[in-house]
């Protein structure tokens, strides 16, 4: 099998947190990079209230969680195989490559330290969580 075509995951990576920025960028927000090794990717100003939070991108992937189970969509909340601490980060955007292609989705999940190791996103992430947390007035 010729692997040379083959994307890495730190280019699949970097293309998420491009994407995320790309996203944010056009409805408005200030999204800058850390200059040095953090526990985010980015750090994003919201254009309401000129608060920054620190985004981690992480990309979802479609596999299977147990050998005997059917695929199901997964993110690996890890970094270098170790859970992030509770204030590592304030918001998880997590990007979804559709395989059919039609296309990418991106939610953003507030952060807290509640999901470790690596989750299976379900529906009730995805209905609770689609929109920057800080898009809206409060």
């Amino acid at each position: 099998m010729d692997k040379s075509n083959r994307v890495s995951s730190a280019h699949r990576g970097e293309a998420s947190e491009h994407l995320v920025a790309s996203r944010l960028l056009e409805d408005g927000f200030t999204v800058s990079w850390p200059s040095a090794h953090a526990a985010y990717d980015l750090i994003v100003e919201s254009p309401l209230s000129q608060k920054l939070y620190r985004v981690q991108v992480k990309r979802a992937f479609f596999g299977v969680h147990h050998r005997d189970s059917p695929k199901v969509w997964m993110v690996d909340i890890r970094q270098g195989g170790q859970p992030y601490p509770a204030d590592a980060f304030d918001v998880l955007a997590v990007v979804f490559n559709f395989p059919d292609g039609s296309g990418d989705e991106i939610i953003y999940i507030p952060w807290f330290g509640q999901y470790r190791g690596q989750k299976t996103v379900d529906q009730d992430m995805l209905l609770e969580f689609a929109r920057f947390p800080c898009a809206s007035s409060n």
